[in-house]
């Protein structure tokens, strides 16, 4: 098994906190997007024990969030304009670094709580350019569909401004 950091940087100037764990002899990959108001390094020991299981575990901090902050002060806080899209360009970015890994491994989605949220806006944004052989969903959100597009609605307004 082996731990390497990966390099992102997003918007040119924001480091990003990504990692992998990888076994000897991967038999699949785990894309892993962690919750709100923590890190994928709570993830660790999950993913050292899928690596004992064959499998490997790609994972970054989302923008504002474990070791991709600045200060204290930054912690569980998205930037209001470009937040949504930053998360989007770390986790593309780790997505890309599985491709040039592993470019025939089976690649699964999984997604804790705010990271389902992701995972699912992910999978509708890049599906046609990074496939996956599945998603798991924890702690998954559920809104009304009208609320849904209520709230997105309205970010697309405070973009405007």
């Amino acid at each position: 098994m082996s731990e390497e950091r990966i390099s992102i940087r997003i918007s040119g100037i924001k480091d990003i906190h990504a990692w992998k764990i990888v076994p000897e002899i991967p038999q699949g990959i785990i894309h892993l997007m962690h919750g709100m108001m923590e890190h994928s390094d709570r993830y660790r020991v999950f993913a050292q024990w899928m690596s004992d299981q064959g499998i490997a575990v790609y994972a970054a901090d989302h923008p504002g969030h474990g070791r991709s902050v600045l200060t204290a002060a930054d912690l569980g806080h998205l930037d209001v304009k470009s937040g949504w899209a930053e998360v989007m360009e770390a986790q593309r970015q780790v997505r890309e670094q599985i491709r040039r890994d592993y470019p025939r491994m089976p690649v699964i989605l999984m997604g804790h709580s705010f990271g389902s949220a992701v995972a699912r806006s992910f999978i509708q944004r890049f599906s046609h350019e990074f496939p996956y052989a599945g998603l798991i969903l924890s702690g998954a959100m559920q809104q009304p569909y009208s609320l849904l597009h209520a709230g997105l609605d309205l970010i697309m307004l405070q973009k405007a401004f």
